[in-house]
């Protein structure tokens, strides 16, 4: 049912997170005047004039905004790298590796991204724990299996970047979850910025190395001519080569601008010899620069052609690994002839870290053959303007998007670096096309209402050419619901007045989402007082007389029998006797001790900030799963690691914060003949 329905399969987001979820409130905002999502469904911008040579031209991927379509990708081009036997001596990472992504936003009580802070993630059931640190943007993604933090469930606090103020910890966080957590201060974009360029100087780059050492002098300049504000800019600079040739690396500490790229001007390009690079030691030496702690935005710069040699790629990706947890942005770079698997890599490194995957395209007219990325859509600008973007963005916390007259070429279709798939064929995104993959999907302003669109989790978007947050539009009219969630009686603990049964339940009402934890009703996603529908009724032992009454399709928190695994989201129509359920406001775990159908009156499915709610005293979610009989998305009947609950999530993003921060545009309400929002 819910608004979710016709989206939600589009397979683009986050698992978040980057994230724009919000936390629990006390009590309705309000500062409800500012709206930071950026619009859907608006179709593609036309691509600016032709691009002349004389400078290089690049494009970009946030594998964060477009998490599914980066797994699907990551599964393919594993197991085609895997079929070369001699591979598997020395693998590429696993794409298991970045499963179950938890989508972390730092804020203060008012949603301002918290720059900088420090973000410990601890197993509740045994000493695993890491500690990572958000970028200006508020942001990071924790990954259990990278991670080594076990199965969960975790809990998570954060502290501000001088150590001083922490936030009140979270927990029974779960993995495919996008998190919110407050700090309690007042949080202060960075003055600083510690920036590291790993170049590799290798024979193989002469074609283009000149025009990089001369964009990236002219980046560093205009990068600190529009900043607006003083800032500490230090530069470091690891240039390496192979093992066998004049030097295998050569380190320029963190020092001033003016140093650091007199050093970067002194360099030229030799040797190398075979395909594979030092990569490794080149990384490595990153990690053993100066770097800055506190409130500084880490940025890295790892350019190069060729990937590390097979048996180092451990090395490397260890190396990335100790950058990610120093609080650094990886934004990869590849130049020409690249293959397969430094792709792989560095769109990896780029993913766990927050940053983005970047290559040179041909649109320059410089240099030797380059191959665009394999992604579903991407925009070309002058690298000097890609790279000044994300510089600017790394200080103030958000993406700026290009001038539209600025984009030199266009693949398939994006909305604030978000991919726009064809809802009836997500597979789409996998299909070759001319840069060796997806196209994307089509033209989104015609053809079917509701056929292609995309879920994920933008963030603050900034229009280049005004200088302000982009306004939202209205999201497309979703189809009829499939399932009706809850009967009329059904009762809700709302705060200040009790349980009251859910045909009295208001916009705006403040309801238990578990525990303690009270969450505004933003929407809901079906308001019918005289609809009647089978509801399943799941008995518990915690009272033999009380029962969860829920719709088929509707989700449910399940720790399913013989299994300590986490709770997880899975329709109710899945549930069987024996399977556990969470008690909302106790947390504890009742055994399911019989099952019935019966009819019941009234069909309700409130919204909450939080995407889960207690009704009849059981956890549940606030969606029904798309695909009947799974909680899990399945492509071509094969399980993907992402939940039903975060794509449902994911998609409410732009509701969610429309309603949070502009309250007025959802406090009336209406809802057609069907009971269905019309919002």
């Amino acid at each position: 049912m819910l608004h979710w329905f016709v989206l939600s399969v589009v397979v683009q987001t986050v698992l978040c997170d980057v994230v724009p979820v919000f936390s629990v409130v006390s009590a309705p905002t309000a500062e409800r005047d500012v709206i930071i999502e950026p619009p859907f469904g608006i179709p593609p911008k036309p691509p600016g004039p032709s691009q002349q040579s004389g400078s290089l031209t690049a494009g970009d991927t946030d594998d964060n905004l477009n998490f599914i379509t980066y797994m699907l990708y990551a599964e393919r081009i594993w197991n085609e790298d895997a079929q070369v036997e001699s591979n598997n001596q020395y693998p590429l990472p696993m794409p298991d590796t970045v499963a179950g992504r938890i989508s972390v936003s730092v804020t203060d009580e008012v949603s301002n991204a918290f720059p900088c802070a420090s973000v410990r993630i601890a197993s509740v059931e045994s000493s695993a724990e890491v500690q990572l640190f958000t970028g200006s943007d508020g942001k990071l993604a924790v990954f259990p299996n990278l991670d080594d933090i076990g199965e969960g469930p975790w809990s998570l606090t954060a502290t501000t970047p001088d150590g001083q103020i922490t936030s009140d910890t979270i927990n029974d966080i779960t993995s495919d979850s996008p998190v919110e957590i407050i700090i309690p201060a007042v949080p202060v974009l960075p003055n600083a910025m510690d920036l590291a360029i790993v170049l590799d100087t290798t024979g193989s780059m002469c074609d283009e190395i000149e025009f990089l050492k001369s964009e990236l002098r002219n980046v560093i300049r205009s990068f600190i001519d529009a900043i607006d504000r003083t800032i500490d800019l230090k530069i470091g600079i690891v240039f390496y080569k192979d093992t066998t040739d004049e030097y295998t690396t050569l380190v320029e500490d963190f020092t001033d601008t003016d140093s650091a790229l007199d050093a970067l001007a002194s360099q030229t390009c030799n040797g190398g010899g075979d395909y594979p690079e030092a990569v490794h030691d080149a990384w490595q030496q990153a990690t053993n620069l100066t770097w800055r702690e506190d409130n500084v935005a880490r940025v890295a710069f790892l350019i190069g052609d060729a990937p590390p040699h097979r048996e180092d790629i451990d090395e490397a990706f260890a190396a990335a690994l100790s950058l990610r947890k120093k609080g650094v942005r990886l934004y990869g770079l590849a130049a020409s002839d690249t293959n397969d698997v430094l792709e792989y890599l560095l769109r990896m490194v780029a993913l766990i870290s927050h940053g983005r995957h970047m290559w040179l395209t041909n649109d320059s007219g410089i240099g030797n053959s380059k191959t665009d990325a394999k992604v579903a859509c991407f925009q070309v600008t002058d690298l000097e303007k890609l790279l000044s973007r994300v510089l600017l963005g790394e200080m103030d916390g958000v993406r700026i998007e290009p001038d539209p007259d600025d984009v030199v070429r266009e693949v398939g279709s994006q909305n604030g670096g978000i991919c726009l798939i064809d809802l009836n064929d997500p597979e789409s995104a996998l299909k070759p096309s001319e840069n060796g993959f997806a196209a994307g999907g089509g033209d989104i302003a015609g053809g079917d209402a509701g056929a292609e669109y995309a879920v994920g989790f933008p963030g603050p978007v900034i229009d280049e050419e005004i200088g302000k947050p982009a306004s939202p539009t209205p999201a497309p009219t979703p189809l009829p619901p499939l399932a009706l969630c809850f009967p009329g009686d059904s009762v809700v603990d709302v705060l200040g007045i009790g349980h009251v049964p859910l045909r009295d339940l208001k916009l705006g009402d403040l309801v238990n989402v578990g525990g303690d934890k009270y969450s505004e009703v933003y929407s809901f996603g079906h308001h019918d007082p005289h609809a009647k529908a089978e509801y399943i009724h799941l008995f518990h032992s915690n009272n033999s007389n009380t029962r969860l009454k829920i719709s088929k399709d509707h989700m449910v928190f399940v720790q399913e029998k013989h299994s300590q695994a986490a709770l997880r989201a899975m329709p109710a129509s899945l549930v069987t006797v024996g399977d556990r359920i969470r008690m909302g406001s106790t947390g504890q775990l009742v055994t399911v001790t019989k099952i019935i159908v019966s009819s019941g009156i009234g069909a309700f499915a409130p919204f909450t900030l939080t995407g889960s709610i207690v009704v009849d005293h059981v956890m549940v979610s606030n969606y029904v799963s798309l695909q009947q009989n799974s909680g899990t998305f399945l492509i071509g009947g094969t399980k993907t690691p992402i939940s039903m609950q975060f794509l449902a999530h994911a998609f409410q993003a732009h509701h969610r914060i429309l309603c949070h921060f502009a309250w007025d545009y959802c406090k009336d309400e209406a809802y057609n003949e069907n009971g269905v929002s019309t919002w």
